[in-house]
C-alpha cells in the first residue's frame, strides 16, 4: 500500500540572495513535511526568512537548492491559474521598484 504524498514537503531548501559581500543566506537546508489536517505557524524575528519561505513555496522565488512539493507535485514557478495572474503581476511590479 502506497503512502499518500504530504500536502507540503520542503526538501533541503536553501535560498541565497547574492550581494557584494558574498550574499545573504535566507534559508539554509530547510526540510519539513506537512500532512493533511496539520496546522502550522511560521514564526520568527524580522529578517529570519519567513517571507522568503512562503515566496518559495508559492513559486514566486526559485530556491538556490532543494525542492518543494505540494500534494506530490514539484513547484517550479507560480501556478497557471488565471485568477492569480493579475495578483502575480502586481506583486512582481511592487518587488521590482
Amino acid at each position: 500500500m502506497d503512502t499518500p504524498p504530504a500536502k507540503l514537503e520542503v526538501d533541503d531548501v536553501s535560498m541565497l540572495f547574492p550581494d557584494r559581500g558574498g550574499g545573504v543566506l535566507a534559508l539554509d537546508h530547510l526540510s519539513m513535511r506537512i500532512e493533511e489536517g496539520e496546522f502550522v505557524c511560521i514564526i520568527g524575528g524580522s529578517g529570519c526568512g519567513k517571507s522568503t519561505l512562503l515566496n518559495v513555496i508559492g513559486g514566486l522565488l526559485r530556491p538556490t537548492s532543494g525542492r518543494i512539493h505540494v500534494a506530490g507535485r514539484e513547484i517550479k514557478g507560480p501556478g497557471a491559474d488565471p485568477r492569480f495572474s493579475d495578483y502575480r503581476r502586481k506583486i512582481y511590479d511592487r518587488l521590482n521598484h
